[in-house]
Parts: C-alpha cells; structure tokens; sequence
C-alpha cells in the first residue's frame, strides 16, 4: 500500500475530502491509484479520483496533485 503525506485537505461538499499530496512517481496516468487504498497521514483511505490541476502528461515527481478519497 502506497504511503503518503498530505500537504493539505479541503472539503467538497456533497463528495468527500480531497487531500494535497506531492507526486510520489512519474506517471502518464493515475490508473495505478484510482480505485486503490492509500496511506495518507497514517490513515487508511480509498482514493476515488486523483485532480491533475490541468496540464498534460507526464506528471512528474513533486508535483502538487490532489486526491479525492472515501474513509475505508
């Protein structure tokens, strides 16, 4: 299971929580989290939808994304 740190989270009302998290890996998509469990601050959650803050591929490492997750 991947391990995260948040660099910040806000509410959408009506959806959940996205967290801020800086990019662990080079990626072309986010097929490899979408849909899977992570560890973000030690807790345990289901990411539903990664926001890629509007640039195309590659997302590279370090870069600001934010996941929108579901409590598992």
């Amino acid at each position: 299971m991947m391990e995260l740190k948040s660099t910040g989270k806000f509410r959408i009302p009506g959806r959940g929580y996205v967290y801020t998290i800086l990019n662990p890996i080079e990626c072309n998509d986010f097929a490899h989290i979408i849909g899977q469990f992570v560890l973000i601050d030690g807790m345990k959650f289901k990411v539903l939808g990664v926001e890629r803050f509007a640039h195309m591929p590659p997302w590279h490492v370090g870069e600001s994304l934010g996941l929108l997750v579901a409590y598992d």
